[in-house]
């Protein structure tokens, strides 16, 4: 029979970070209150006999409020503007020079696909 001693580390248990923020996800990843916020748009013109105005409403609504992991974590507008703002700034990478401690060492700076850009010290033959 296994050792059937609890010590006290065994009955600790750590706390998930920023416990406190977690919201209960309802209906298509959407809190209560953001189902609220979605839900106005989408009533309102319903009730003046409007309803398709409703249903491009609750799209709209949706889009705004709901968090894409795919968009970075954001929702479309914020994205849309973040992209918008990378189109309009220069584009501009500052590197530190890397240089090798030795004449016989050999820096090479290669793209994504492995292919080499760049070879920095080395001594050729």
């Amino acid at each position: 029979m296994p050792n059937a001693v609890t010590q006290l580390d065994d009955l600790q248990y750590d706390w998930p970070v920023d416990v406190l923020h977690y919201e209960a996800k309802l209906f298509l990843g959407l809190s209560f209150q953001d189902v609220l916020i979605v839900a106005v748009p989408t009533v309102l013109p319903m009730l003046f006999h409007h309803f398709m105005v409703g249903v491009v409403g609750a799209i709209l609504g949706y889009l705004l409020v709901r968090k894409f992991e795919g968009l970075g974590d954001r929702n479309v507008l914020a994205y849309l503007l973040a992209r918008l703002r990378a189109q309009v700034q220069a584009h501009s990478v500052a590197l530190p020079l890397i240089l090798p401690a030795e004449p016989v060492e050999t820096v090479v700076i290669t793209d994504l696909d492995g292919h080499e850009i760049a070879r920095i010290g080395g001594i050729d033959s």
